[in-house]
């Protein structure tokens, strides 16, 4: 299964995406849009990481890929960062219900968690690949 992985900043945020069932597009970048990467470890110390099967989510939506990739000056040619996280951005809404396999929570970072959910897959291992 091909999975794409969405970071939470904290778990008020993930509150709220739970609540409303969605993850909002950040609507203060140039193309508006909900952010997805292909780099398990990509922003792995907020300790919250939502993990989508890509394949529905392509199905429900336009996945679009995207990587940094700009001009440098001192060489005069394209270049590709060597930090780029791979990102696949969907330009709309996206529903967690329809689309997310599991939330990975760090148990290290959060280990007093005040609310359950279906989803939450609270670990103690979490830089470790779960099949």
């Amino acid at each position: 299964m091909n999975k794409l992985y969405h970071n939470v900043l904290n778990i008020e945020r993930l509150k709220s995406i739970l609540e409303s069932d969605t993850i909002y597009k950040d609507k203060h970048i140039i193309e508006p849009c909900v952010y997805f990467t292909r780099n398990f470890t990509y922003l792995s110390n907020r300790g919250i990481r939502m993990v989508f099967d890509k394949d529905k989510l392509r199905y429900n939506y336009k996945i679009k890929p995207f990587c940094i990739i700009g001009w440098s000056e001192l060489n005069n040619c394209k270049f590709r960062s060597k930090f780029d996280e791979m990102e696949e951005r969907v330009l709309n809404d996206v529903s967690v219900s329809r689309c997310c396999i599991r939330i990975d929570i760090d148990k290290n970072k959060y280990p007093n968690l005040d609310f359950n959910h279906p989803l939450l897959n609270i670990t103690n291992n979490f830089k470790k690949r779960t099949f």
